[in-house]
């Protein structure tokens, strides 16, 4: 159970930055258009964060930060450096996990939770979550980024999260932040940064050493 928590935690109100001005947005049918023509030709992808965790029970944020590395089809690395050592890979229906040197792996195929949270990471990193109808969704913009909030209509999300939010930038449609309003009252921030498309990844980089 500590292990589908974690994996999700990962998955999933605006930033104050970002929340400033929210308006509908313009265009939506144009805005999905390109989303999707970026999400063609995305073929790898890797990035930065710093991630927030905001728990009711606290009353200073858990700050961790680290980098992730997305490969087409499924391959996703996402892995925390500081302030603890903790790497996830998913890749060809496998999850391994990296717990400080003590490694462990699940089969994907035999366990519909991790299977539907593999999809759900993956294509909120690739930005086709907007395709996924198990989610209801409203379209805002601000000043610099395209959000989608998105509503969860499936049984086993709601009993996790009421929301999660996405930021595109508007000036590459790369995804800027992740915000995951928890049905518990926590809340939880991904913040990406210096994210490269399409450059080359390192040839081990979905394997755990």
């Amino acid at each position: 159970m500590k292990n589908y928590a974690l994996i999700l935690f990962l998955a999933f109100a605006i930033t104050d930055a970002i929340g400033q001005d929210i308006k509908a947005m313009s265009d939506t049918t144009a805005f999905k258009k390109a989303l999707f023509e970026i999400s063609k030709t995305t073929n790898t992808l890797q990035a930065n964060f710093i991630q927030k965790k905001v728990l009711r029970v606290m009353k200073n944020p858990i700050i961790s930060e680290g980098s992730i590395a997305f490969q087409k089809p499924n391959s996703l690395r996402w892995s925390y450096q500081k302030p603890f050592s903790y790497t996830i890979v998913m890749k060809g229906g496998q999850i391994s996990i990296d717990d400080a040197g003590k490694s462990s792996q699940y089969d994907m195929s035999a366990n519909k939770v991790f299977e539907d949270i593999n999809k759900l990471i993956i294509s909120s990193v690739e930005g086709t979550i907007l395709d996924d109808p198990k989610f209801s969704k409203t379209y805002l913009e601000s000043a610099n980024y395209y959000i989608v909030e998105l509503v969860p209509s499936d049984a086993f999300m709601k009993d996790y999260i009421t929301q999660m939010n996405i930021a595109f930038a508007k000036t590459d449609l790369q995804v800027g932040s992740i915000k995951i309003l928890e049905s518990q009252g926590n809340s939880t921030l991904i913040e990406f940064s210096d994210t490269r498309v399409n450059d080359p990844l390192p040839k081990d980089v979905f394997e755990l050493k």
